[in-house]
C-alpha cells in the first residue's frame, strides 16, 4: 500500500484513533484500579495497626517486651502483606521488631535502614511510602496512649507487592487484548476500505477509457452510497457526452448537405453564365 493512497491514509488514521481511545480507556482503568487496590491495602493496614496498638498498650505498661517481640514476629508471619512490624517505647527506642537486628535502635535509625521515604499524608496514623528490602512499602505509625499518656508507638509496613503484581498482570492483559483488537480492527477497516477503493478505481478506469474515446463505457453502480452516487453521476456524464456527440454529428451532416446544395447551385449558375457568354 502506498502512503499517498487514500486507503493507506484512512487505515492509518483509523489505527491512530483506535490506539488513542485504547490508551485513554486503559490509563483511566489502570488508575482507578490502582487507587482502589491501594485504598484496600491502606484500610487493611490501618486495621492491623489498630489491633497492634491495643496489644502494645497492654504490654508496654508491663514492660513485657518479650511478648511484644513474639507478637510482631507472629503478625509478620501470618499476614503476607506485612513486610515488618515494630513497637517503640516512649523514648523512641525499638523494643520489638520483626527484624530483630533493628531492636535497641532509635525508631528514626531503624526507619532509615529500610530505605528512602516519601511522606504521603499526616493524620492520627501517620503514613509514608518507604523502600524496604527492595519493595515499595506503606509504613503506618500509630501512637500508643494510655490514660492520655503516650507510652510509645507501633509501626507497621504493608507492602505493595501484591498490588504491583495485580497491576502488572492487568497492564499486560490490557496490552495483549488491546493489541489483538487493534490488529482485528485494522484488518477489518482495510478490507472494507479496499472494497470501497476498488469501486472508485473502476470509476477511474472508466474515466480513462472515455478520455480515450470509448464513450460507450458504463460504470457498475455498486458499493456504498457515495460510490453509487459517483457512478450514477459518471454514467449521466457519459450519456450527456454521447448525446452531444450525436448532435455534433447530425449538425455536421446537415452542414455537409447544405454545402452540397450550395455547390450545386454555384455550378448551375456557372454553367448558365458560360452559355450566356457564348451567346454574347
Amino acid at each position: 500500500m502506498r502512503w499517498n493512497s487514500l486507503s493507506t491514509r484512512i487505515v492509518v488514521t483509523f489505527a491512530v484513533l483506535v490506539m488513542s481511545v485504547m490508551l485513554v480507556v486503559t490509563a483511566f482503568s489502570y488508575l482507578r484500579t490502582k487507587d482502589a487496590l491501594e485504598n484496600m491495602l491502606e484500610n487493611h493496614g490501618r486495621m492491623l495497626a489498630g489491633a497492634m496498638e491495643a496489644v502494645a498498650a497492654e504490654h508496654l505498661v508491663l514492660y513485657d517486651y518479650v511478648y511484644l517481640r513474639n507478637y510482631v514476629t507472629e503478625v509478620t508471619a501470618k499476614e503476607p502483606v506485612v513486610s515488618f512490624a515494630a513497637v517503640t517505647n516512649q523514648d523512641g527506642t525499638v523494643v520489638a521488631h520483626s527484624d530483630h537486628a533493628q531492636e535497641g535502635k532509635k525508631a528514626e535509625a531503624a526507619a532509615a535502614a529500610g530505605g528512602a521515604a516519601a511522606v504521603r499524608k499526616e493524620s492520627a496514623i501517620s503514613e509514608r511510602v518507604v523502600a524496604y528490602k527492595g519493595n515499595r512499602v506503606l509504613e503506618l505509625t500509630l501512637p500508643v496512649a494510655i490514660s492520655g499518656k503516650q507510652w510509645g508507638k507501633v509501626q507497621l509496613g504493608v507492602n505493595y507487592r501484591d498490588v504491583d503484581s495485580v497491576l502488572h498482570r492487568l497492564a499486560l492483559s490490557v496490552v495483549l487484548v488491546g493489541g489483538l483488537l487493534l490488529v482485528l480492527s485494522v484488518l477489518g477497516a482495510r478490507s472494507f476500505i479496499g472494497r470501497m477503493t476498488s469501486d472508485i478505481n473502476k470509476v477511474i478506469d472508466s474515466a480513462g477509457k472515455i478520455a480515450a474515446g470509448e464513450l460507450r463505457e458504463q460504470v457498475s453502480e455498486k458499493g456504498v452510497d457515495e460510490v453509487r452516487a459517483l457512478a450514477r453521476a459518471f454514467n449521466a456524464m457519459a450519456e450527456n457526452l454521447r448525446t452531444v456527440l450525436r448532435q455534433i454529428q447530425e449538425t455536421g451532416a446537415g452542414v455537409g448537405s447544405f454545402s452540397s446544395s450550395i455547390t450545386s447551385v454555384i455550378q448551375d449558375q456557372a454553367a448558365s453564365a458560360s452559355q450566356q457568354a457564348t451567346s454574347v
